[in-house]
């Protein structure tokens, strides 16, 4: 089944190439993702804000084959950085006798699931230097200011979208690794502790809309899985002011790592709802492990702390 997953996700990777989607400022972060690598998938206000470092430790690799099977090879060049991007550059051979399209997926850094973006077509018998890229902004909201390792799997397909191969999980460490301190603070309401999950409300994210200035809920949402099996993790309820709301979050985290992502909440919903400000908020989440065919356990309802 997360074989299945995983070529429905790469999927809606691919297909925005033959026709753009249109942007939606209330989709997840998720759903951004899965446009187009060359639109780079336009960046979402409901990301958290975050500092940058004043001086950046631009951590780097040696060149290293990272899969060498089936005529197909692809070698991670060089970690490059621009103003945007942290860009991990790659070089892929493909020797078999078929046009391919290769993707990746299940990118994480620093063990945080961040959506990494690559769309590269390698013609039979070509060779084609590409890039699995990142955005900067994206992994500041993580906290990662010094990247210590990447994983990712590749896919391979051919041009009518059917899987031809893919690899393993592939981890490509770097030069800041060595001795790299990857413990992250946790603190926050906590909403589920148990069976090695963990899912922590961090803060409430206050923005106004860069359209019409509309002010923007968010709340930041930290989860840990620490269990032997992939997660989806969705909400089942959220309250403010002791009143249910429409909400969309849902999020995949694979075995021994984190994520933050944030609840979108809707304004017109709110606005209907009269709530212009948030006195209280409640939430619970359904966790399913494993296949998402398996049943889930729900969350009790718990009132988070907000910051006042």
């Amino acid at each position: 089944m997360k074989k299945l997953l995983c070529l429905l996700m790469a999927l809606m990777m691919v297909l925005p190439f033959a026709a753009c989607g249109d942007d939606n400022g209330e989709e997840t972060k998720a759903s951004e993702d899965s446009q187009s690598a060359t639109q780079a998938a336009g960046e979402s206000d409901a990301q958290v804000e975050t500092t940058a470092p004043e001086e950046s430790q631009e951590a780097t690799i040696e060149e290293t084959v990272l899969y060498d099977e089936n005529n197909i090879k692809i070698t991670a060049l060089s970690l490059t950085y621009d103003d945007t991007y942290v860009n991990l550059n790659l070089r892929i051979e493909n020797n078999t006798d078929t046009d391919l399209s290769f993707l990746a997926y299940d990118t994480t850094v620093n063990d945080f699931v961040v959506e990494g973006l690559m769309a590269e077509d390698v013609a039979s018998g070509e060779q084609v230097d590409g890039r699995l890229f990142f955005r900067k902004k994206w992994l500041q909201d993580d906290g990662i200011d010094v990247i210590a390792d990447i994983e990712a799997r590749f896919s391979y397909y051919t041009d009518d979208y059917m899987v031809d191969g893919d690899t393993d999980m592939i981890e490509i460490k770097t030069s800041a690794a060595e001795g790299f301190d990857y413990s992250y603070d946790e603190s926050g309401s906590v909403i589920y502790d148990q069976d090695g999950v963990k899912i922590v409300f961090q803060r409430l994210f206050v923005t106004d809309n860069t359209y019409d200035g509309d002010t923007e809920y968010y709340p930041i949402i930290f989860i840990k899985n620490e269990s032997d099996e992939i997660i989806y993790v969705q909400d089942t309820e959220v309250r403010v002011n002791g009143i249910e709301v429409d909400a969309t979050f849902g999020e995949f985290v694979y075995t021994g790592k984190r994520m933050i992502s944030e609840v979108s909440l809707y304004e017109d919903n709110l606005a209907e709802n009269g709530i212009t400000e948030f006195e209280s908020l409640e939430m619970a989440f359904e966790i399913t492990r494993g296949s998402v065919l398996n049943s889930g356990e729900n969350t009790e309802l718990v009132e988070v702390e907000l910051e006042q």
